[in-house]
């Protein structure tokens, strides 16, 4: 820990050093120096000799800025300002503090920090190979706090702090000074009467924020990141012996897609006709089965052979499966299926348990993600697509029962645990993503 009794000694020891974050890349021109940033947004600045040997300088390690010339300090002061310079401290060879921007978003950094802070309520604590990592779920850059840190400096950020007060726990006057500084540019750090933004919870931020490309530059979409430890999870799975052959399906009905998408409506009209077989093996083969398949080649070299399904899947991965739990259909008993597109066939799960809702309808269907099918390829955005491909099922079930005559109604709150439990299934490897209620014929 910091020696809170001699600030003005640490003051003198502590060194900052300022380098350009790995999203930002140098460019120059005839008459100019740009900076390209992940979204290719640029600044211009002008160019000298000795500016393109700092910045080149800045790529390479870090730089102490005691060692800078004013013409340097003047350009780093450009950098700071729109957000695209890492800056640490030091005292000796530990690292105290680092701000480090993660994305284009423009994480300026304000000249003074003025009043109270505290941590924001958007903000989270991470833990990393050296100390903390401080972050916003709307933010785009890092906060990182080195172990081991001074008593109580979580405390006081948590429930607000100024720099007197960071000072008297032992942070070196500049450093406390950047720490706030930093923190508000991080968006962890907000004053003790800031609100969220209205109607966004933690989490819905942190999955919109985090799971969209372009804002952070992170790692996103098709990294294929496991693709030298594990085998890809997408061969075909024999037929299941327990498995229960669906009957041929109903033919639809002579309605167009325009009339279909123009009538359909969430309805929990009971119905007069009851919910057949055949209309469930329409319902299923025209939402789920497979109707082809398609060739790709992963960056190693291997060619997989994926099977489509009439609703779009990303990367063909069809990591979303179709459950049914029948409730008062004649053959079928009151549990889990899983829907085999590949067969036309349903596999029953777990054990008998007639309800993991409140029981509306003639059959729930339950749209299960199978996360390691997308997450195998896809680095940031993999629960993104399911969601997504879990939309596409709904609409198309919609439009398919509608032209089947059924009542369909979408359903956000199905019980996961409940499913969970009647299912079998690891809901953290195959888990609940939302689901339908289904009652009979309207005619």
């Amino acid at each position: 820990m910091l020696d809170a009794a001699a600030p003005a000694q640490d003051a003198r020891q502590a060194v900052l050093r300022v380098a350009l974050p790995a999203h930002v890349r140098v460019h120059i021109t005839d008459d100019a120096i740009r900076l390209l940033t992940g979204l290719d947004r640029a600044a211009r600045l002008g160019r000298t000799a000795q500016a393109e040997a700092m910045l080149r300088a800045l790529q390479d390690a870090p730089l102490a800025t005691a060692d800078l010339s004013a013409e340097d300090q003047l350009l780093l002061h450009q950098l700071e300002a729109r957000g695209m310079l890492a800056s640490s401290w030091w005292v000796g060879d530990r690292r105290l503090l680092c701000f480090e921007p993660i994305g284009a978003m423009g994480s300026r950094i304000p000249a003074t920090a003025q009043g109270k802070l505290r941590l924001s309520p958007m903000a989270m604590l991470r833990p990393t190979a050296t100390g903390f990592a401080l972050l916003a779920a709307d933010g785009a850059a890092r906060l990182l706090l080195d172990t081991p840190l001074p008593d109580g400096l979580l405390d006081a950020l948590a429930q607000g702090c100024d720099l007197p007060t960071l000072v008297v726990l032992g942070l070196p006057m500049p450093v406390a000074r950047d720490l706030l500084r930093w923190g508000i540019a991080a968006r962890v750090l907000t004053p003790p009467d800031t609100e969220p933004q209205p109607g966004w919870e933690f989490h819905d931020m942190l999955f919109h924020h985090w799971s969209n490309v372009g804002f952070l530059d992170l790692p996103a979409a098709a990294t294929y990141r496991h693709l030298a430890t594990h085998p890809a999870p997408w061969a075909p799975a024999p037929r299941d012996p327990a498995a229960l052959p669906l009957p041929p399906p109903l033919p639809l009905p002579p309605i167009s897609l325009a009339d279909a998408a123009a009538q359909r409506r969430s309805s929990r009209d009971p119905g007069r006709k009851a919910l057949t077989p055949e209309r469930l093996s329409g319902l299923l083969h025209h939402i789920a089965a497979h109707n082809g398949s398609i060739s790709g080649t992963l960056p190693d070299g291997t060619t997989r052979s994926l099977p489509t399904r009439p609703v779009p899947s990303g990367g063909a991965a069809q990591a979303v499966d179709v459950h049914v739990l029948p409730r008062s259909i004649a053959g079928l008993a009151p549990r889990v299926h899983r829907y085999d597109g590949a067969h036309h066939a349903l596999v029953p799960l777990g054990h008998a348990q007639p309800a993991v809702d409140d029981g509306m309808g003639w059959m729930t269907i339950a749209l299960v993600a199978r996360f390691w099918r997308a997450q195998w390829k896809y680095e940031r955005i993999a629960y993104r697509l399911m969601m997504l491909e879990a939309g596409a099922l709904i609409q198309q079930t919609c439009l398919v029962g509608n032209a089947y005559g059924l009542s369909v109604c979408p359903w956000g709150a199905l019980d996961a645990r409940q499913f969970a439990e009647a299912s079998g299934l690891d809901p953290w490897r195959e888990g609940l993503l939302g689901g339908l209620f289904v009652w009979g014929a309207r005619t």
